[in-house]
């Protein structure tokens, strides 16, 4: 298991993205040979009920530290501190809705906690492994991608090369598929890039509430138990320098990618994917 608190550098990431887009292959035809195959997966931490008013104070006690922190900052970022403050319910309704299959495009058995602790490398091979299945959910595939990157991908990465690795993994999707026997086009790389931008509100989750506890410090006193039950957090100084960086590089890009709910914001950005014109 690699450093959680280093990130993973572009050559670890491509191995986790051919290896998950194998994965979600698998799924994919097994789901077409057998429909009720995925029926048990449908349920998650954001849809389960009895579940999901723990998660709701987890959340807005992340928010409501996050937004502390940034009320430190430049008079820029006050925008974003004002909507995490300010639209919480609308964005946990959202979360609640991002996390159910697709009506229509593509859904994969999707990890649900894809994050470098959940990772195993073997270096003399280059092959993967991942481990703690408990929150496998058939959904989009984005979900895995937008957690993956948010939180374990050094800044490096994340500026310079998601989209090296999301054509990594559609090529490997289309080619896994092929292998797999499955002739039809599960969905383009356009097709691919809009939908990373639809579930963009998921990466907005990983960004400002799991990359938060998932980068601190072994020493910050964060208690993830007191946090679910409790709501408490130990404060702003839980917040690492990588965490404040990646934040403040992945909050304008997600908001471009309207993940704050600013349609017209996507509209407005034609021709070319906003993905890629929030990249």
């Amino acid at each position: 298991m690699l450093d959680r608190l280093q990130g993973l550098d572009l050559d670890h990431c491509l191995l986790v993205m051919r290896s998950l887009a194998k994965f979600h292959a698998a799924s994919v035809v097994l789901h077409e040979e057998d429909p009720d195959s995925m029926k048990e997966y449908g349920v998650n931490f954001f849809t389960e009920p009895c579940i999901y008013d723990k998660n709701k104070r987890f959340f807005r006690a992340m928010i409501k530290t996050l937004v502390e922190e940034m009320e430190t900052w430049p008079e820029e970022w006050a925008p974003y501190a004002d909507k995490l403050r300010h639209e919480q319910d609308a964005l946990l309704h959202r979360l609640k809705e991002t996390v159910r299959p697709n009506e229509t495009g593509i859904n994969v058995l999707a990890h649900g906690d894809m994050w470098i602790n959940n990772i195993l490398f073997n270096e003399q091979r280059g092959a993967v492994r991942f481990i703690d299945f408990q929150f496998v959910t058939y959904m989009s595939p984005a979900i895995d991608l937008h957690l993956f990157l948010s939180t374990s991908a050094t800044l490096d990465v994340q500026v310079n090369h998601t989209v090296t690795l999301l054509q990594e993994y559609h090529k490997t999707l289309c080619d896994s598929l092929a292998a797999l026997g499955y002739t039809e086009t599960l969905i383009t790389l356009d097709e691919l890039y809009e939908e990373f931008d639809r579930k963009s509100i998921y990466g907005l989750f990983a960004i400002t509430v799991a990359s938060s506890f998932m980068m601190s410090d072994p020493d910050c006193g964060f208690n993830l138990e007191d946090t679910i039950e409790r709501g408490l957090t130990p404060g702003p100084s839980m917040f690492s320098d990588r965490y404040k960086k990646t934040v403040k590089w992945m909050l304008p890009v997600l908001c471009r990618q309207g993940a704050f709910g600013d349609e017209q914001q996507r509209r407005r950005l034609n021709g070319t994917s906003s993905f890629l014109k929030g990249y």
